[in-house]
């Protein structure tokens, strides 16, 4: 799955970085894992450095990625379809996969306000995802990794088996 296969160009980390508005939702199912960014229009605001308050989010997603389990495509296709109603119809969805099942490039190639990005490894997962959520920013997007931080704390602590999923509240 390549960005360019299922929609715009693949963008740079400091232009994605600046239009990154929203985290829009998360999907664990190790060893799959999708984040999906909502994403605004270019922006002059500035890519500031890393904020020291995402470091627990960043533990939080370590641990769970420990729990491996089977992984469903039709949890998937629900999450993205929770996606597509999260996110107001202007919108643009970043989406950061690891070891997707097919059925998520195929859906992605037939939305086209969602862009997929897959990384080589677990190592350039976690590296992007840090990259996305580590930098200051909006206060929304640090108030959204508060959020997800506790929802992860939550499902972590609860020894449930099945995939973690957040979905940020509607618009």
């Amino acid at each position: 799955m390549t960005a360019t296969a299922a929609g715009p160009r693949r963008l740079g980390y400091l232009e994605l970085a600046a239009r990154i508005t929203d985290v829009a939702g998360l999907h664990l199912a190790p060893p799959a894992r999708i984040l999906a960014l909502e994403l605004g229009s270019r922006s002059d605001r500035p890519v500031l450095p890393m904020d020291p308050g995402t470091a627990s989010l960043f533990a939080q997603l370590d641990a769970a990625s420990r729990r491996p389990g089977p992984v469903h495509p039709a949890a998937c296709l629900r999450f993205l379809t929770r996606l597509e109603h999260a996110v107001p119809p202007e919108g643009e969805v970043y989406l950061l996969c690891l070891a997707p099942p097919p059925v998520v490039r195929d859906w992605v190639a037939a939305h086209p306000r969602f862009t997929a990005r897959r990384p080589g490894g677990e190592a350039h997962w976690a590296d992007e995802v840090s990259q996305c959520l580590g930098h200051r920013g909006a206060r929304t997007l640090r108030r959204r990794t508060r959020e997800l931080e506790a929802g992860l704390r939550r499902w972590h602590h609860s020894r449930r088996d099945g995939a973690f999923t957040w979905v940020r509240a509607g618009h």
